[in-house]
């Protein structure tokens, strides 16, 4: 990811993983793996709810890899780790959709219910919310969808997102609140009133 556009965000950047970098930078592959095993499941739901296609975001997360392999002496500090490294993830993703000419994911909801803690009722509320949740994110533009991806799954902060993205901080917020709004009608849509939580 070319950090520069990136927010200044020294003091915010982890200095583990930047010395992780170092290290993958000086060509130690325990290092690469260290950097895998903290990062592949998060890249890979990101890829996934990209992708829209699990082959193709394990293909891509490796790619992804070999890339962080190969430009880790690039890293500039001007960004956190992990947002350098979801910028790879978002280009190698862009192109790999590209190439095939595939639409972009939904996010699915990973969060399982933990039926022992619920009564059947809250059970059924929630799963009732959660199918029609993916439904109204069906509804979104791909550019809406990665937008809260990022900013309420990742947790990455507005800054970071637009870095990521490429984009100024004010499309980023703009797509947020929108895809927030598209997705209140199409709840309202569906029966939800304002306000209702499970």
């Amino acid at each position: 990811m070319d950090e520069t556009n990136a927010p200044q965000l020294n003091s915010s950047c982890d200095d583990a993983e930047r010395a992780v970098l170092t290290r993958i930078a000086g060509g130690e592959q325990d290092a690469l793996a260290a950097l895998y095993e903290r990062y592949q499941r998060p890249l890979f739901i990101y890829l996934l709810r990209v992708l829209r296609d699990e082959g193709l975001a394990e293909e891509v997360l490796q790619d992804v890899i070999v890339a962080i392999w190969q430009s880790a002496a690039s890293f500039a500090g001007r960004s956190r780790v992990s947002t350098w490294i979801f910028g790879i993830a978002h280009h190698q993703g862009i192109q790999a959709a590209r190439r095939r000419q595939l639409p972009q994911l939904v996010p699915e909801d990973c969060a399982e219910l933990d039926d022992e803690e619920q009564d059947a009722e809250r059970v059924t509320f929630s799963l009732a919310l959660q199918t029609d949740l993916e439904v109204a994110l069906e509804t979104l533009l791909p550019i809406h969808r990665e937008a809260l991806e990022l900013i309420l799954t990742q947790g990455f902060s507005y800054e970071e997102a637009a870095a990521i993205t490429s984009v100024p901080i004010g499309t980023v917020k703009s797509r947020v609140n929108q895809a927030r709004r598209q997705m209140q009608r199409a709840l309202i849509e569906r029966g939800w009133r304002e306000g209702v939580k499970p």
